[in-house]
């Protein structure tokens, strides 16, 4: 049975990893080639799509349709000016459509095929299901957070989230990579953290593609991150590219001109090489980069010494160095004393990296307490957990932020088509805290036209987030405003709240006026009275004497009219507005049904595909097994014209499966498969009848030696039991095993080639009903022994004063 978990996905540019919080911990998943981290690859055949792992195997053959590094182009739009820097790592060509989006051109089933990022994406993710599912976790019925690079803009986050729409993703929420590190390092450092007293902790995440780099400070019960710094293109990649550079170049100089640069295939080999040596560099002085037959059978052989390629590397060390200055100065700036520099992210391990992260917070040497490939997936599936019902975690409170300030601006009557932003504010500014609701008023009754955008735009996105219209408004008073509520929720996207017409005026309101209660008379001390009157006034106390009505009358005054005032009181009332609002950079539903629908429609041939490939393997395997069993196995249980006959038609079918049945249908094989079972399987029934019908007798005959005991036993257990019994079950013995020993003569004789003419099932039946005569007697249970009667004596009066003197005589002394 699948059990329950909540899945917390990284996905990075180049791998993905995924880890499942279940109730024994977190645990991360191995997908199926038994690796931790799945490869961010699908590649399109004739046939099939190849997705993660299998894509990335055939990535170097199959380079023309093999799409990599889509999920850096999520949200984009138009052409940024580092778009050119991102096609320059693929191997398909693309084209902008006309929404801006980028497409990917692949040849799919034999035809040109566009997808977009999200597609793309979409697959992706249907592939870590599959992973997850392949780890017996129930995913529909899980929770899933997926992280995001805190740099991610509003487009980028609402484009994965319609990718995990088009893959049927449950997702929980988008959490960005800062906080998932946060989560891990906090969540599990609990014991060490002060309640009061916070710890500062600057962390390095330097990945494949891209860089961060934060600080977060750490209570026993929360953490938020303070500031951070992040580049979106700058990474472990950039290293490889200058040192791809300086080696075409020397491939060219030795090989008379050959230009690896143009020839895809070897610049995915020259750059697979280059990351190979660049890990062995990070723990070693020297590595070795030999490619066979590079170019035009020209083979690639160097050495790269570790002096050398921090040589060659030195303009990404000087990216990072401008990074970590920039945070360092902002700690500086707000007097924080760190703890420690933890790194996380592969390219981290670089020594050079190390050393320079060193440098700049002039520390000793850098904290490595974190996984540097697992800990973001790790805080994810914390997070899930957390907002999962399923699970208890400990409650660790933790404050996201927003990386990029959001404005508002509005415009009012007839200016709608002028953008007047000098009249806008900031609603959101950086690194504020989500989820989070700013509100703001305005006074005027006119249409009003209010835009959300960034100020500054970050490169690739559009300004506008979000456009609000409210219609004009009717207020009955004069003092008025209109009042917005704005949420950025938990995903990092703006979301408009309630907007409501307030309306203040005063009201003419009776209020009663309250009189000065009049003083109380102190009262007199009572005199104490004297003994002999007291006793005599005592009887009366009990009769008291009813007043007259007359005196009731008098003590009571008459009740007076209350008087009242007349004061003016604030009343406010609100009054919900219906607006309208346009969301940007939004598929609509109708899209991504589509796309979900197109999605299942490539996933049946996938499956059809594969299922297509088993049934053809399993003809093949089935031809080939029986070659061999005719002539070994089961040669004794064919006869000649059958053996002749069968592999007459295996060699049919050989021919054929090897001639025109390369490329066809499912059904085709598994008809033809059939055939040959249809002809073969009565052979292996034989065989097995043959096989099985001396192992049961066998066992028979075992079982019925304790019958055989049991008739000669002297055991006291049996001793109830009569001679007569015991011979019943000897004879029913000697005649079970004369039957036994008849077949197995039979057995013997018998044409090895036709069934037999006694089955297992008989055989099994003829021991049941052995069994049913003799189990009765051997368990017949002993009869019970003849009770005797007691005699009762009549009691003898005269010896109880005896016996009672007796019993007093044996009490102990208690006093």
């Amino acid at each position: 049975m699948s059990q329950l978990a909540s899945i917390g996905i990284d996905f990075g540019s180049q791998r993905s990893v995924i880890a499942a919080a279940l109730k024994g911990g977190v645990k991360i998943l191995d997908n199926e080639g038994s690796h931790r981290e799945t490869q961010n690859v699908i590649g399109f055949t004739l046939e099939e799509r190849f997705i993660g792992e299998q894509g990335a195997l055939q990535q170097k053959s199959n380079f023309k349709n093999s799409v990599a590094f889509f999920n850096r182009f999520l949200g984009l739009h138009g052409e940024p000016s580092f778009r050119a820097e991102e096609t320059k790592w693929l191997t398909v060509p693309t084209s902008i459509n006309d929404s801006g989006k980028t497409l990917f051109e692949v040849n799919y089933l034999g035809q040109k095929t566009t997808f977009t990022p999200e597609q793309l994406t979409g697959s992706m993710l249907n592939k870590l299901k599959h992973v997850i599912v392949h780890n017996d976790i129930n995913v529909q019925a899980s929770n899933v957070c997926i992280s995001v690079p805190a740099y991610y803009t509003e487009s980028e986050r609402k484009a994965l989230i319609d990718a995990c729409k088009i893959a049927d993703i449950p997702l929980e929420r988008l959490l960005n990579e800062t906080t998932a590190i946060a989560i891990n390092y906090g969540l599990f450092r609990k014991a060490d953290l002060d309640a009061e007293k916070p710890r500062h902790v600057a962390f390095v995440d330097f990945g494949h593609s891209k860089f961060s780099a934060f600080v977060g400070s750490f209570y026993k019960e929360k953490a938020q991150v303070v500031a951070q710094v992040n580049e979106r293109n700058l990474g472990a990649r950039d290293i490889d590219w200058f040192l791809f550079e300086k080696f075409a170049t020397q491939f060219e100089q030795q090989s008379g001109g050959l230009n690896v640069r143009k020839n895809l295939k070897g610049k995915l080999r020259l750059l697979e090489s280059i990351e190979k040596a660049r890990k062995i560099l990070s723990a070693n002085s020297e590595a070795p980069i030999n490619v066979e037959y590079l170019v035009e059978d020209e083979d690639f052989n160097t050495l790269i010494k570790r002096e050398d390629f921090e040589q060659m590397i030195q303009p990404v060390l000087n990216q990072i160095q401008q990074q970590l200055e920039f945070l360092f100065n902002q700690v500086q700036n707000l007097k924080l004393q760190l703890h420690s520099v933890e790194i996380v992210g592969g390219a981290t391990r670089i020594p050079a990296v190390q050393r320079l992260i060193e440098k700049i917070f002039k520390i000793e040497q850098v904290s490595r307490t974190l996984n540097a490939s697992e800990s973001i997936s790790r805080g994810c599936a914390m997070m899930a957990a957390m907002k999962s019902p399923n699970f208890k975690v400990t409650e660790y409170k933790i404050e996201d932020c927003n990386y990029y300030p959001i404005r508002v601006g509005w415009l009012y009557g007839q200016q709608l088509s002028q953008q007047d932003q000098s009249q806008g504010l900031v609603l959101f500014d950086q690194n504020n805290a989500i989820p989070s609701i700013k509100s703001f008023a305005l006074l005027k009754t006119e249409p009003i036209e209010i835009s959300l955008f960034y100020d500054p735009v970050p490169e690739g996105s559009q300004a506008i987030l979000q456009q609000i219209r409210i219609p004009p408004q009717n207020p009955k008073h004069q003092e008025h405003s209109t009042k917005i509520k704005i949420l950025l929720n938990q995903n990092g996207l703006l979301q408009l709240e309630e907007i409501v017409l307030q309306e203040e005026f005063m009201e003419e309101v009776k209020v009663p006026i309250e009189k000065p209660k009049p003083a109380e008379p102190p009262k007199q001390a009572e005199q104490p009275k004297p003994a002999g009157d007291a006793q005599q006034q005592q009887p009366q106390a009990a009769e008291p004497q009813q007043p007259a009505p007359d005196a009731i009358q008098q003590e009571q005054p008459k009740p007076e009219e209350p008087q009242f005032e007349i004061k003016q009181k604030k009343k406010t009332i609100q009054t919900q507005i219906n607006c309208e609002t346009t969301s940007l950079n939004s598929m609509s539903k109708k899209d991504i049904d589509h796309l979900f629908q197109q999605e299942c429609e490539m996933q049946n041939q996938d499956k059809l595909v594969h299922e297509t490939h088993f049934k053809k393997n399993q003809l093949e395997a089935y031809i080939y097994a029986w070659r061999e069993n005719v002539n070994n196995k089961y040669a004794q249980h064919v006869k000649p014209d059958l053996k002749a006959q069968i592999l007459k038609d295996l060699d049919v079918q050989y021919e054929w499966l090897y001639g025109d049945g390369q490329k066809t249908t499912k059904r085709e094989y598994s008809d033809r498969y059939d055939k040959l079972v249809q002809l073969c399987g009565p052979i292996v029934t034989i065989a097995e009848e043959f096989r099985q019908v001396p192992e049961t007798i066998q066992q028979a005959l075992q079982y019925t030696s304790n019958y055989e005991a049991f008739v000669t036993s002297q055991e006291q257990q049996y001793a109830h039991i009569t001679h007569e019994e015991r011979q019943i079950v000897a004879n029913e013995v000697n005649a079970f095993k004369l039957w036994c020993n008849q077949i197995l003569d039979a057995l013997s004789k018998a044409d090895k080639t036709v069934r037999f003419t006694t089955s297992v099932q008989q055989i099994q039946t003829k021991f049941n009903e052995f069994k049913d005569k003799c189990q009765p007697i051997v368990l017949k249970p002993k009869p019970e022994p003849p009770q005797e009667d007691k005699k009762v004596e009549e009691p003898q009066p005269q010896q109880q004063p005896q016996q009672n003197e007796a019993n007093n005589n044996n009490k102990m002394e208690t006093e």
